[in-house]
């Protein structure tokens, strides 16, 4: 990932992003788009929270998408398929998918936030099952209407005490609502804090960060790199992988069972009668022979 670096701070950005003196916009509304942004130093405490203010709109609501994420990773500088970002990862990933799944059968609507943390092993199906392995179970995760919004909305991430909570101020709001809360989360120290956002092939939105603002909740660790040694990325409660029980909503399914029936009928007529061809083929040459 080629990166250029803000001016004066310790953030770079990649992809398609742009940088200007009110806002870092991700993407433009316009479809197949990336963008990123990171912070080139480690953080260094065990326990933090950050606060992101931002804004996605779009011309066209029916045909907005994908959506953004927060990461706290250990490698910051790659790109990938989950908005932006590789979707197999080291650390956290906090999704904000504003696509609803044409195709899955799910029981949220979109904009939806959920969270996954991940060892490396657990690839993140944003297209297919945004939800798979997702942190706090099955029923983890809220419904943000953050698209369209005039107002700034807000984002915030804690990790405390091996607790991971989200809140969610939309549209100006100076009310913070739970999104989700999940115990038993353990990630390392001496991360790197991101936001990335990506449009679809055929779908497009603006996503724009108005400020990032990290604080720290615990004392300055200056040996982390050895305590992560250590440390083994897991959470608690997440929900189960559900590569066959999701369901797959396509308005022709009843195609599939009749080529399964008529199918071998049509091969076998076509056997039959090429059969039947080179019969009488034969059978004339054989008469002209007679004759």
């Amino acid at each position: 990932m080629i990166a250029k670096y803000i001016s004066g701070s310790t953030w770079a950005i990649g992809g398609m992003a742009l940088t200007s003196t009110q806002f870092i916009r991700l993407t433009a509304n316009i479809p197949d788009r990336w963008g990123s942004i990171w912070n080139t130093l480690p953080f260094l405490y065990r326990s933090w929270e950050v606060e992101i203010t931002l804004k996605i709109y779009g011309s066209d609501a029916e045909h907005s998408g994908e959506g953004m994420a927060f990461w706290y990773v250990d490698d910051s500088t790659r790109r990938g398929r989950a908005f932006g970002f590789p979707d197999v990862f080291r650390g956290l990933g906090v999704f904000v998918d504003t696509s609803a799944d044409t195709f899955i059968d799910t029981n949220h609507k979109h904009p939806f936030i959920s969270a996954l943390v991940n060892n490396g092993s657990i690839q993140y199906l944003h297209d297919a099952l945004g939800t798979h392995s997702q942190l706090g179970g099955e029923n983890s995760g809220c419904y943000a209407p953050l698209f369209g919004q005039e107002e700034v909305s807000r984002i915030l991430v804690r990790y405390a005490a091996y607790t991971l909570s989200i809140f969610v101020a939309v549209g100006g709001s100076d009310r913070w609502s739970l999104c989700m809360k999940s115990e038993g989360v353990i990630l390392p120290r001496g991360y790197h804090f991101a936001i990335s956002a990506s449009t679809g092939s055929k779908t497009r939105e603006v996503h724009e960060v108005i400020s990032v603002k990290a604080f720290a909740l615990g004392p300055l660790i200056e040996n982390a790199r050895f305590e992560n040694e250590q440390v083994v990325i897991s959470a608690s409660e997440t929900s189960p992988p559900r590569f066959y029980t999701y369901v797959i909503k396509r308005p022709f399914d009843f195609v599939q069972p009749a080529l399964l029936i008529f199918l071998p009928i049509v091969l076998i007529s076509f056997m039959l009668t090429f059969a039947f061809v080179r019969f009488a083929d034969k059978m004339s040459v054989r008469s002209k022979r007679l004759f």
